[in-house]
């Protein structure tokens, strides 16, 4: 049985990053626990991700073409968009509830410093919730060996 350990460090960096910024993991770590998100989609999804972002794309190279979408990364890519939009709004609304449970918690996640910002009516600057799966998102991307 071959161990690809790739994976295992795919699963350990996601949990990491999950655990400083929210506090908590989402990926399961082996088949018998049930995490939110499936430890084998999530890699295989990222790798897609990683390969469409490097592809060469035609409607880059002739953009009065780009509309008919030869390749099909358009399509690909707005799929994967959905995928990683749906799994940032859960680990935000599964950390704002979290959140409200815990209010005198002395430990602070970074997703507490960006709920704070995003309710302080005070800041020269309008943060709304995109702001907030903007950071998650680059944490996230930049961080995680896929």
């Amino acid at each position: 049985m071959a161990i690809i350990i790739k994976h295992f460090l795919s699963i350990s960096g996601f949990n990491t990053i999950c655990g400083m910024v929210v506090g908590k993991k989402y990926l399961n770590e082996s088949p018998a626990e049930q995490g939110v998100v499936d430890s084998d989609e999530l890699p295989r999804t990222f790798d897609q991700l990683f390969l469409l972002t490097g592809a060469l794309n035609i409607g880059d190279l002739i953009p009065w073409i780009n509309f008919l979408d030869l390749q099909g990364f358009g399509k690909k890519m707005k799929t994967l968009r959905k995928k990683f939009d749906n799994l940032l709004d859960h680990i935000i609304d599964d950390a704002q509830m979290g959140q409200n449970k815990q209010k005198d918690s002395k430990v602070r996640t970074m997703f507490d410093v960006l709920m704070e910002l995003l309710e302080n009516p005070n800041l020269e600057f309008h943060f709304t919730r995109k702001h907030i799966k903007a950071v998650l998102q680059v944490w996230i991307l930049s961080l995680t060996p896929f």
